[in-house]
């Protein structure tokens, strides 16, 4: 990025890999870091099944180092109650991508889903058929319930690795 160096590093096996440098801005001039950490995008995850704008946030706000979830893809936020008191409004999550879901998924287990028109978070359950997965809510509110949604709908699916509190 400054012209100075090679392109590419060497890891410890000796294949080439890309630096992902990190810009941070001080009084002076920008002085280039490598990121570490797992990137948060600013992009809402529905904790009900509330619709969002699918906004594409392609640059990630920052970054997140918190060991236990190094090995996710991505942290992002929870809008909304029906995972509640488990994961709640305002938390953030690390996600991991899932690329095997179609072939196999574990019921009970927390994932996130995108869809051309929402992205959610929930417990996936077996559908009222092979076509279709249950979406439950952790909140035992009479306002939440299960629904089902066809799986040609899902876009991408990520399993929710765990939450961290954020106090506003």
């Amino acid at each position: 990025m400054t012209g100075k160096g090679e392109m590419l590093l060497k890891s410890s096996k000796g294949e080439n890999k890309v630096d992902e440098p990190a810009v941070t801005y001080g009084k002076t001039q920008p002085t280039i870091t490598k990121s570490k950490g797992v990137p948060y995008y600013d992009v809402d995850f529905i904790g009900s099944f509330d619709l969002v704008f699918n906004d594409q946030s392609i640059t990630p706000s920052f970054y997140i180092d918190f060991s236990p979830f190094n090995d996710a893809d991505y942290w992002v936020n929870i809008t909304g109650n029906s995972m509640s008191p488990l994961i709640a409004h305002g938390d953030i999550v690390a996600l991991q991508k899932f690329e095997d879901w179609r072939e196999l998924i574990l019921y009970g287990e927390i994932y996130a889903l995108v869809t051309s028109s929402f992205r959610t978070v929930k417990i996936m359950g077996e559908g009222i058929d092979k076509e279709h997965f249950s979406l439950i809510p952790f909140s035992q509110s009479p306002e939440f319930s299960k629904q089902d949604i066809p799986k040609q709908l899902i876009r991408h699916m990520f399993k929710v690795k765990g939450s961290i509190k954020k106090f506003f």
